[in-house]
């Protein structure tokens, strides 16, 4: 089956054999598409949005700034990611470690920011991004 658009994603996911919940949502135009929504549903690597929605507000209240550097740290690292491989102490930016983070779903990138903001900004942007 393709599917080309939510209604497709509805209808595969209310005959799949087994368990299935959607819940999709577009922040921007305020719209939201549901299946069994209040089923759990894992999310994998998909939590890394809300690190970077913790520090995209860090960065917009000033607390950091997208160019402050932050030194990779052995405790920090890993495994499964580009940066484990970088040598304790090599630096880059807030900006090329949530880059990182994103495009390449780098884990020692996540766990620097996690890290660096702390937990509870992290836990604080779920409910903000529609989460309970």
């Amino acid at each position: 089956m393709v599917i080309g658009s939510w209604a497709d994603a509805h209808d595969y996911a209310k005959n799949f054999e087994g368990q299935a919940a959607i819940s999709i949502q577009n922040f921007t135009k305020g719209t939201r598409s549901e299946f069994n929504s209040s089923e759990a549903q894992p999310i994998g690597s998909g939590f890394k949005l809300y690190v970077l929605g913790a520090v995209a507000d860090a960065v917009s209240s000033g607390v950091l700034s997208w160019g402050k550097t932050l030194a990779v740290r052995d405790d920090w690292k890993s495994l499964s990611s580009e940066m484990q491989t970088w040598p304790a102490g090599k630096a880059a930016s807030i900006k090329e470690f949530a880059t990182s983070m994103i495009k390449t779903s780098d884990n020692t990138a996540t766990d620097h920011l996690i890290h660096l903001i702390g937990r509870a900004a992290v836990e604080d942007k779920l409910v903000h991004m529609g989460n309970k």
